[in-house]
């Protein structure tokens, strides 16, 4: 896995190939339901990826990205989560709004498989702090997903991952 930006790449033929697969494997798991798109009535459909759908809704951060880098120069969790029954994730890329950033590496475990440490420094010299994953990838229901960042600076990082979830619409109204 890379971080496209720095090839000037675009990742979405892989993107769409995730969501199709996770798609198929959805109306396999969730049959009789049928994929309804972005506003599905009755059955499962796709959504932006929230918060919510990696974190803890005991957290204050439940529906906004931001996570406290508790300490400087070490790594520490920060998505530690076990999918719902009702909802397939696919994590696409990354992006900061910190005015100053500090979270420099972020390492994933997925499914089970440790992915390859990525160093997010050279992200904050676009414009946009932006970076999507060469190969995104998909957490099924009930599948776990864990991320750990590295900060070089204590302080609250606004940093978010981007995708989407494919879900059954109970799951994609909830305000929480």
């Amino acid at each position: 896995m890379k971080l496209l930006r720095i090839l000037e790449e675009s990742p979405d033929a892989a993107i769409d190939e995730a969501i199709q697969d996770t798609i198929t494997d959805a109306e396999k798991l969730w049959e009789p339901l049928e994929f309804e798109g972005e506003y599905p009535l009755t059955g499962f459909g796709i959504s932006t990826l929230r918060p919510m759908h990696v974190g803890d809704p005991e957290a204050s951060n439940y529906n906004w990205w931001d996570i406290a880098v508790a300490a400087a120069n070490t790594w520490q969790d920060w998505v530690s989560h076990t999918v719902d029954e009702k909802a397939y994730l696919i994590l696409a890329g990354i992006f900061n709004l910190s005015a100053s950033p500090s979270v420099t590496e972020l390492a994933f475990k997925a499914n089970g498989q440790d992915l390859p440490v990525q160093n997010l420094e050279h992200m904050y010299a676009y414009e946009e702090s932006l970076a999507w994953f060469s190969t995104p990838f998909a957490v099924k229901p009930e599948g776990k997903i864990v991320s750990r960042i590295y900060g070089k600076v204590a302080q609250t990082e606004e940093i978010g991952l981007l995708g989407f979830c494919i879900a059954k619409r109970v799951y994609l109204i909830d305000e929480n």
